[in-house]
């Protein structure tokens, strides 16, 4: 059995057998902790009430059971129990929690090793750098923990410095006082036990120093004076009479060995709140408390957060330095010699009078010291390449083995006992379901209510809000600058000021230094210590956008693997992921704008980046066949955004020949990586660059590539009609200008998108004009592709045999080529072919090989898409459970990819399965899901079918007020968008709403409107649902000839999409139709057909249960069996039924 440990004395921790569990989940970290801390189970209500108390009880449930579902997929199942009513974290052996453990320890009395063991298991606060924006009374049950295991620490401390004096050790009775006096400074009992401690051992001025202490703490923080007790305590120790303990005469008192007492508060307060960074503390007092780690320097560009962070961490330190912790400010220093003297001043130590060497003074006070100094801003102490700043360093660290530095540098020090904590910006990240907030826009809205204190994060607002805090790179300075607008500007406006200039990053704050009172102080202060080599070289790489790698850097701006080096010590370059390099985005801006006037250089540059990329795409292009495929398509993602850029750069520089050549290669990588976003701006970008009307054959052709792409990128997106307009565009001007040979393989995607948005027949006689040419003078790639789509066609018009003829060939071809990429591609198309064909083991069989593929070619979105597939094929199954965990795992990938329209789309299509298994719960909580991505992405066509998702939903659970506000919404966007599948859709939900009502004249309008809105699209699939709907109106007004006429058409045409639920629906009304006859033979057969097929509809199913209600009061149960054997398998049920029909003149 699997070991679950929650650590959740500090920052949270989840290990399962020993290995971490992470996740950006804080709900689900949140309901675990209130789970292992619940006395017994806690009920569903309470918990969507604590977790989500600004929704309804039917969405805070929903978010509930999808946060339970996260907990089991991140832990496992097995963990969790819940039923309808509650939920628990049960324990056992297998569990294993830090606070009940910690609390058992703490049970003992006087057990010095149990005592010890539980202080030691208190690494932090409970829950440390925890909260819910959005959950106020979690947040008070946290506080109400916290305060409690307080206590209890200071309980155990009292309890372990007691055991400590009682068994001889005064020493670790001491430290172990010290300790307790960190969680309350304000502690009196600790404060007192400290002062006798240090009076038994002889450390009488120690001990009146820790009266001093006492005595300020109280006056600063509450305005009172010590009580009694420690007053009395304080005169006793003066006078005398509290004597040192009679046990042997004391060791004449070194300076190291008197405690510094009130050392840990010898610290700066900062007036703003320290927020996030839980992960940068703890990797910071880990790594400072490593024997070998005696000089750590944070090294960050200006305005990243250095000093804010060295102060937390020199806080949490403060216990393990028992002779003090203090921070030293550098940044008034004018010399590098003035070093030694503001080290002295910050741990109390005067030169005054002292004739030794202030230096050798120095080192010997701190010799034998444990402390810890923080040395802040300590960058322009190094301008000078033989400053004696570092090498006074060096020397303190050797001659004084406690001593431990925490430096804070835009520089490296460059010593050889230094080590590096680079400083990351902070978080950004953004939960719009849960509405939860990173630490970036925590800091932001902090920032911002100083200047407007009703500012709040709104859905309104909140994605420009990290929007800023993403382009500012997480800097919490240029956060809180960019906040100190909010009083007359919006966050999108904002935005827009920072992605035109970083001049509105400034504040005119009177007690912010000159070099943080904006980011061009900041970044001109850096600038003018650089030497002018540096100085053009940082200019040139301002030119990428993004990481870029040594041979890019090297051809582009000349920077050698030195030059990177020396700027990365300088944190102007940073490592990114893959051994490449990166810029911040707002030193990038500030070097662009520097680069942008040094004309001759621009130029220079922008010239190499192009040479550089368009040779990288021709490179990496050769080999996208082969063994060598997956290597190639990697090297073109890392540079993607580059090569893009370049390919752009070259058409608005005139370079059409250049580009015209490489389009192919990119439009091929492109199609590999399915990357519709991208192929959309690329080709919006480029056709602003291209004159239409160009007489030069190059920009022709050139212009002709991008209007395809653009049809290609935007074909599914059914409210607009680009895609039409571009492929219609493309193709008139290709026969005015005659260059359908020069398109090549292009022609192939033209074809398809003109055949789905056009003229099928013209599109189609395209596509034959393409495989022939393939055919005749192509590559096995040419022809592969260009049958891949051409199986489109034959699908479409219900040619299944010829379109897996093709899709086969286009395999085999495929694999010949060496290209798995189109491969898999192909396996695709041919696996969604035979699961809607419901050969659902071939299905399975060719989906899985494509995944495979996809997955060895690193293609997560094509994985993603292939996993959506299998759901879809699990559903025509009627293993509906599979099928939502297959769609649900292909939206995780695509979410994670960063493409939240496809998320939505199968968000959406696993409410869809939901409703089709009879889950309303969950249908809703993904329609939800589905609407919030569209929202967000301000598709209006998602958004309206999501609307009719919700009438549909809402028309089954008998809200009938909800289901007609709902279909009304969504119908007035579908005519607005003149999508007449949609209208089709809501005219039938009308219908529905008013068959409801008892209104059969006005249901029979709506039906026929959908029916003839289907008609009049060609669909099938709404001609059958249309047929099956007036059918039962007919069936209910006693016209049966009429109902069996709508009943055999509905199954015709869904027998035909094929669509086995939409052909049950339609077989239950004409078992429905046969008991009004009294046909009880033939309803009973129809009826067991519907109860054995697990792909039947749930009001299928309820309307066959009703129907076998009657028939078993009409008919014994022995005839019933009788009947019942004689059924035939679904498909033949179908066949018969046809053939019926068709014979009585159908």
């Amino acid at each position: 059995m699997s070991r679950l440990e929650l650590h959740f004395l500090g920052v949270p921790q989840i290990t399962l057998d020993g290995k971490p569990i992470a996740t950006d989940r804080r709900k689900a970290v949140a309901l675990l902790a209130y789970l292992a801390l619940a006395d017994g189970a806690c009920s569903r209500e309470r918990l969507a009430a604590l977790f989500w108390p600004d929704y309804d009880t039917a969405s805070a449930s929903a978010y509930l059971r999808r946060t339970l579902w996260e907990i089991n997929h991140m832990l496992g199942p097995g963990w969790i129990e819940a039923n309808r009513q509650a939920v628990s974290l049960p324990q056992g052996d297998t569990l294993w929690l830090d606070v009940a453990a910690f609390r058992h320890l703490t049970s003992a009395t006087g057990d010095i090793p149990a005592l010890s063991a539980a202080v030691a298991l208190h690494r932090d606060t409970f829950l440390t750098g925890f909260s819910l924006q959005d959950a106020p009374d979690f947040d008070d049950w946290q506080r109400f923990q916290t305060e409690a295991l307080c206590g209890e620490l200071a309980s155990a401390y009292e309890r372990l410095a007691a055991a400590h004096e009682a068994a001889g050790d005064p020493e670790q009775a001491l430290a172990t006082a010290q300790r307790w006096l960190q969680i309350d400074r304000l502690h009196e009992p600790a404060h007192r036990l400290i002062m006798r401690l240090c009076a038994q051992a002889g450390q009488r001025t120690a001990a009146l120093r820790q009266y001093e202490a006492c005595r300020a703490a109280l006056a600063a923080e509450l305005g009172v004076e010590p009580e009694p007790a420690t007053l009395t305590l304080y005169h006793r120790i003066r006078s005398g009479e509290l004597a040192p303990a009679a046990i042997a005469p004391p060791a004449p008192m070194q300076p190291a060995a008197v405690p510094m007492a009130t050392a840990a508060t010898v610290l700066p307060i900062p007036a703003t709140p320290f927020l996030g960074r839980a992960q940068e503390l703890a990797e910071i007092t880990a790594q400072i408390l490593q024997p070998h780690c005696r000089l750590l320097t944070l090294i960050g560009p200006g305005g990243s957060g250095k000093t804010r962070l060295a102060l937390a961490a020199a806080a949490r330190l403060a216990s393990h330095f028992p002779d003090g912790v203090f921070f030293a400010a550098l940044a008034p220093l004018t010399a590098a010699t003035q070093l030694g003297a503001a080290i002295a001043q910050s741990i109390g130590l005067n030169f005054y009078g002292v004739e030794q060497d202030p230096t050798a003074h120095l080192t010997n006070h701190l010799r034998g010291r444990r402390l810890l100094i923080v040395l802040d801003n300590f960058e322009h102490l190094l301008d000078d390449e033989q400053s004696p700043a570092a090498g006074l360093l060096s020397h303190l660290i050797a001659t004084a083995p406690g001593l431990r530095l925490l430096v804070t540098s835009r520089l490296r020090l460059r010593l050889s006992g230094e080590h590096l904590y680079p400083v990351p910006g902070l978080p950004v990240s953004l939960d719009d379901a849960e509405g939860e907030a990173s630490s970036a826009l925590q800091l932001f809205l902090y920032s911002a209510r100083q200047s407007l204190p009703a500012f709040a994060l709104t859905p309104a607002n909140r994605h420009a809000v990290a929007a800023i805090c993403q382009m500012v790179g997480g800097l919490p300075l240029a956060i809180e600058l960019a906040a100190g607008w909010v009083s007359i500007l919006s966050p999108h406006e904002i935005q827009r000021e920072i992605a035109r200039s970083l001049d509105i990053l400034a504040s005119d704050q009177q007690d912010r230094p000159d070099r943080q009172r904006s980011m061009r102080a900041v970044f001109d202060a850096t600038w003018q210590r650089l030497p002018a080599h540096e100085q053009e070289i940082l200019m040139a790489l301002a030119i990428f956008r993004g990481p870029f790698d040594r041979d890019a850097a090297r051809q582009v701006a000349g920077a050698s693997p030195a030059h990177l080096l020396a700027l990365a010590g300088k944190s102007l370059v940073r490592s990114a992921p893959d051994q490449r390099f990166e810029l911040h985005e707002l030193l990038r801006q500030y070097s662009h704008q520097r680069l942008s006037v040094a004309l001759d250089l621009y130029q220079a540059a922008r010239g190499r980046y192009i040479d550089h990329y368009l040779a990288l795409v021709q490179q990496q292009g050769a080999l996208l066949q082969g063994p060598q495929q997956r290597q190639a398509l990697d090297r073109i993602d890392q540079n993607r955004t580059h090569v893009q850029t370049a390919w752009l750069w070259a058409l608005a520089d005139g370079r059409f020949t250049a580009a015209a050549a490489i389009f192919p290669l990119l439009h091929r990588y492109l199609l590999a990586r399915a990357i519709a976003p991208d192929m959309r701006s690329l080709a919006t970008a480029g056709l602003a660059l291209v004159d239409e009307t160009a007489t030069a054959a190059e920009e022709r052709l050139v212009y002709l590539q991008l209007l395809t792409l653009l049809a290609w990128a935007v074909r599914w997106d059914w409210g607009s009609r680009d895609a039409a307009d571009a492929a219609a565009k493309a193709r008139a001007r290709i026969e005015a200008w005659g260059l359908e040979e020069r398109m090549g393989s292009l022609m192939a995607p033209l074809a398809a998108v003109y055949a789905e948005r056009c003229d099928a027949e013209i599109g189609f006689a395209m596509m034959q004009r393409c495989v022939d040419r393939a055919r005749a003078g192509g590559s096995d790639y040419d022809i592969a592709w260009a049958l891949s789509l051409a199986s489109q066609f034959y699908m479409a018009r219900g040619d299944y045999d010829t379109a897996r003829h093709v899709l086969h060939e286009s395999a085999t071809r495929a694999r010949h080529s060496g290209d798995r990429s189109l491969l898999a591609n192909s396996l695709l198309c041919l696996g969604y072919m035979e699961g809607h064909l419901q050969n659902f083991e071939e299905a399975r069989r060719v989906l899985t090989e494509s995944q495979e593929l996809f997955a060895a070619m690193g293609h997560r979105g094509a994985v993603g898409e292939v996993l959506y597939h299998m759901g879809i094929s699990h559903q025509h199954m009627g293993a509906y459970a599979e099928s939502i965990q297959f769609i649900l795992a292909g939206r995780q990938v695509m979410a994670e990819l960063g493409d939240a329209h496809r998320a939505a789309d199968m968000a959406s299509w696993a409410a869809v399965v939901a409703r089709e298994a009879g889950d309303f719960a969950l249908a809703w909580q993904w329609r939800q899901e589905a609407l919030a991505g569209y929202q967000q992405q301000e598709d209006e066509h998602g958004i309206a079918w999501c609307l009719w998702e919700m009438a549909d939903l809402s028309l089954h659970q008998g809200r009938m007020r909800d289901a007609h506000s709902y279909v009304q919404q969504a119908l007035e966007i579908f005519e607005r968008m003149n999508m007449i599948h949609g209208i089709g859709f809501c005219r039938r939900t009308l219908g529905e709403l008013a068959a409801s009502a008892g209104e059969v004249e006005a249901a029979a309008t709506h039906y026929q409107a959908s029916l003839a809105l289907a008609q009049q699209e060609n669909y099938a699939w709404g001609v059958s649902f249309a047929h099956n709907r007036l059918g039962q109106l007919a069936l209910q007004g006693g016209r049966w000839a009429e109902a069996e006429s709508h009943l055999h058409q509905a199954l015709a045409k869904a027998a035909a999409w094929p669509d086995q639920a939409l052909c049950l629906m339609a077989i239950s009304g004409l078992a429905a139709l046969a008991l009004a006859q009294e046909d009880l033979p033939a309803a009973a057969m129809l009826l067991h057909v519907v109860r054995e097929q697990p792909v039947a509809w749930p009001e299928s199913k309820e309307e066959a249960a009703a129907l076998e209600e009657r028939l078993r009061a009409a008919a014994h149960p022995a005839e019933i069996a009788l009947w019942e054997a004689g059924a035939l398998p679904l498909n033949r049920t179908i066949a018969g039924l046809l053939a019926q029909f068709e014979t009585l003149g159908g």
